[in-house]
């Protein structure tokens, strides 16, 4: 019997726990379907760098590739030679990077035979050039491409878009938005199956929590409004709330700890003007497993970072997202039947009183939320589960 054998990209780094939730999760759910494959996960960084959780991901696959996945942006290098080259020919960046890819990596395409992008939502961030290439690559070599657990706009996919995505043998939808918007563009390589980090298996936990109210906030959603000060004016606003009007504690805590990206220096931001309140914590970086189980303890969860949000989903904690694409929508109104009342997207933050009228609604509502997600979770993530079928049916 041959072997089959799985590359999976991109992973920036496990410094961002909801990546590194998914690439773990996805070697479990590969394991339990197709447990002879060997898998190899292509990263952006050497295992020395990743300061921390690195080995929790890596550990689960056979083989490390360290292949930068650079998504190409203006006054990059790439950027440059692509404005050059528009004065000389007609070379994209996609196809500047295809021949990057074909004579430094050749191998890896050679040594693989299903290649799958667990980017989630790369597809949302303009035009992802480097997916192109890596999906068109793959095929070059005669192989077979996946995209795994995506949530992408309907208003972000062009005729480009679109064209690379009927080229994948399979698509994997994480929730039943972006699966409607593709599927209204006339792809028919479609599966929708939840977001695999549902399935996640949180650690021993090693903090006790009790009685409080998670809060998760990240620098990416003060950058996706035009008045980053009102955002943070909403969440102060909320914090000052629960502290007045309820006895709960409140658990600070980050998801993503990149440098430029780093959820600690928001929620420092956050905590500026409570210092010396004992009812307040801030927590510092744990890996993905470590992060959910904290997360499980919380009462009442209110989160910006999806995978955040998730781990509280998923441990039937009432959650309130505070989101800002489709991604979040999408994952509640499959939780809920609607995502109004469970999702308060960024951009609809005008007041500092927003926030905190959304959390009391969250607080009023909470016996019935978290009853709801007990009833239906084990079904969730057990469906979560079974899209490792892909994974059988495309290797055969």
């Amino acid at each position: 019997m041959i072997m089959v054998s799985f590359c999976f990209y991109p992973h920036p780094t496990s410094l961002n726990h909801g990546c590194e939730a998914i690439a773990v999760s996805t070697a479990n759910i590969l394991r339990r379907w197709v447990p002879d494959a060997k898998a190899t996960l292509l990263t952006k960084y050497e295992r020395s760098s990743e300061q921390l959780g690195g080995d929790l991901a890596y550990d689960l696959y056979d083989r490390i590739e360290h292949l930068s996945m650079k998504m190409v942006t203006r006054w990059s290098k790439t950027w440059f030679l692509y404005q050059m080259t528009k004065l000389i020919g007609n070379d994209s960046p996609t196809r500047l990077i295809e021949k990057k890819l074909k004579k430094k990596h050749r191998a890896v395409f050679e040594e693989n035979d299903i290649f799958v992008s667990i980017g989630g939502d790369n597809y949302c961030y303009g035009r992802p050039f480097s997916l192109y290439a890596m999906n068109s690559v793959a095929h070059f070599f005669g192989k077979k491409t996946m995209l795994w657990g995506c949530s992408i706009e309907s208003a972000d996919i062009t005729q480009e878009m679109l064209d690379d995505l009927s080229r994948y043998d399979v698509i994997v939808a994480r929730e039943s938005i972006t699966y409607n918007a593709l599927k209204s563009r006339g792809l028919d390589n479609l599966e929708l199956y939840p977001d695999p980090a549902f399935t996640l298996e949180p650690a021993e936990s090693t903090e006790i929590l009790h009685n409080t109210v998670g809060i998760n906030i990240s620098p990416l959603i003060l950058r996706c409004v035009a008045d980053s000060n009102a955002v943070l004016s909403a969440y102060k606003n909320m914090v000052g709330y629960i502290l007045k009007n309820t006895d709960y504690d409140i658990a600070l805590i980050p998801h993503v700890t990149i440098p430029g990206n780093n959820d600690i220096e928001t929620l420092k931001e956050l905590g500026s003007g409570f210092e010396g309140n004992q009812r307040i914590r801030l927590f510092g970086d744990m890996d993905c497993r470590r992060l959910k189980a904290l997360i499980g303890q919380c009462r009442l969860f209110v989160g910006a970072r999806t995978h955040a949000t998730i781990a509280a989903y998923s441990m039937c904690v009432p959650t309130l997202v505070c989101g800002y694409s489709v991604k979040a929508k999408g994952i509640a109104a499959d939780l809920f039947g609607d995502y109004h009342n469970y999702v308060l997207p960024v951009q609809e933050i005008k007041s500092e009183q927003d926030l905190t009228d959304a959390f009391i609604g969250l607080l009023e509502n909470q016996d019935s939320i978290r009853r709801h997600l007990v009833n239906i979770m084990p079904g969730y993530i057990e469906s979560a589960h079974e899209a490792g079928r892909v994974f059988l049916d495309v290797s055969k």
